[in-house]
């Protein structure tokens, strides 16, 4: 098909400790169905992060980005775009969100990005940073459909095949509020999962550009 294909949601071992493929193996895995790129959206809240064991911020941020940086460091003279994201989930409920155009600097300077209270506090970072929040599969089990005033879209198709995420359901969400639609394969290297993703209509390079093509809908699942 035309267009760029990115992976938007994947978990690789060595950070995720629900992952089950190393990074390197995965941009492998990756390569070999015909992606472009995929974006690491490790998890980012306290139990994702407890293998760092440090309760030092510095440490815990190099903790998760060691992930992104595998993979990127595998995919080197390969074709292959690695880009960072983050699967991020507030003390308020166990609910997640795919947050999108963070970098390294980010994760860095954001002391306790793990233990944000409520989405509603973290909003206001969100947009003064210029990131995107997706709510990742809102209806599996567990889960508390957030306000769409606070997201800037809705993943709408999750891929993992240990979860019943009622797609529909959440398709049929982000349409009723004008919510952008997500494609991910939630891969964490399990057998069974449903590849998806977006087609971009440019070839993403960097953060910047990830959130810009996702802002104006330059995308198709």
């Amino acid at each position: 098909m035309d267009g760029f294909l990115f992976e938007t949601h994947a978990h690789v071992s060595e950070v995720s400790p629900c992952g089950n493929m190393g990074a390197a193996q995965m941009v492998e895995v990756y390569r070999g169905q015909g992606y472009r790129g995929m974006i690491v959206t490790d998890h980012m809240h306290p139990h994702g992060l407890k293998r760092s064991n440090s309760q030092k911020w510095r440490k815990r941020a190099a903790y998760f980005l060691n992930g992104c940086r595998l993979a990127r460091a595998a995919a080197v003279g390969k074709g292959f775009t690695v880009l960072l994201g983050m699967e991020i989930r507030f003390l308020e409920n166990d609910n997640d969100y795919l947050l999108y155009g963070v970098n390294e600097d980010f994760v860095e300077r954001m002391e306790h990005l793990d233990a944000y209270p409520t989405l509603k506090s973290f909003r206001p970072v969100a947009e003064e940073h210029g990131l995107l929040l997706f709510q990742a599969h809102p209806f599996r089990k567990g889960m508390t459909v957030a306000n769409p005033a606070l997201l800037d879209g809705m993943e709408i198709f999750n891929g993992n095949p240990n979860h019943n995420s009622s797609n529909d359901a959440a398709e049929f969400w982000a349409n009723k509020y004008g919510l952008r639609p997500l494609s991910g394969s939630d891969y964490h290297g399990d057998a069974g999962t449903i590849f998806s993703g977006v087609y971009f209509e440019e070839d993403i390079q960097n953060e910047r550009q990830l959130v810009e093509a996702l802002r104006a809908g330059r995308y198709r699942l």
